[in-house]
């Protein structure tokens, strides 16, 4: 997750390249040297790699992108930032949960809102699970004991909550990992 500036060369009448330069502009030190900080950066990278589909300029996706990076590489408790990635990651997929009602006691993962009611056979969240979840959404979360005792279930119903609106999504690769260093 190192950063690059790259440059090439293209022929105009061809598809093929040539790099002619590259500059390490960051290089994140903690990433290689800590096992929790490197199954995270796999993991986002995996997520990344399954939801990105197009290479064209997004400049707000690069500068959230550029603050993970730096929070992996910085961040001293890192128990709940996979969740907090995947929730804030989907604001900038065009799938992240709206709320529908103030002080939602649901999340409704099919629909992808916070409300009050319950929709018979779709998937949701409710409880003290919904309450993290909107916290992590709206950006206002403190990190009691209390919720920290949820991040597994949060962290399990974020990928149920991928798996819905992402197609064939799968992170099998890193998630065993994830799951191991800080689910256990």
């Amino acid at each position: 997750m190192a950063y690059c500036e790259i440059t090439f060369y293209r022929h105009p009448s061809s598809e093929l390249g040539k790099i002619t330069g590259t500059d390490l502009l960051f290089n994140p030190t903690g990433l290689r040297f800590d096992p929790v900080r490197s199954a995270i950066a796999f993991f986002v990278a995996e997520i990344l790699q399954q939801c990105i589909q197009t290479d064209l300029e997004d400049e707000p996706l690069f500068n959230f992108l550029d603050k993970t990076v730096r929070e992996i590489d910085n961040t001293e408790d890192l128990r709940l930032y996979p969740t907090r990635f995947l929730m804030e990651f989907s604001f900038h997929l065009g799938i992240g949960p709206s709320v529908d009602e103030d002080n939602a006691s649901y999340f409704d993962l099919q629909e992808g809102i916070f409300s009050n009611h319950l929709i018979a056979g779709h998937l949701t969240a409710d409880g003290k699970v919904a309450h993290l979840l909107r916290s992590l959404a709206d950006g206002e979360l403190e990190q009691t004991e209390e919720l920290l005792a949820l991040r597994k279930e949060a962290f399990e119903t974020m990928l149920k909550f991928y798996s819905v609106h992402i197609p064939r999504f799968n992170v099998d690769a890193s998630l065993e990992i994830i799951r191991a260093l800080l689910y256990h």
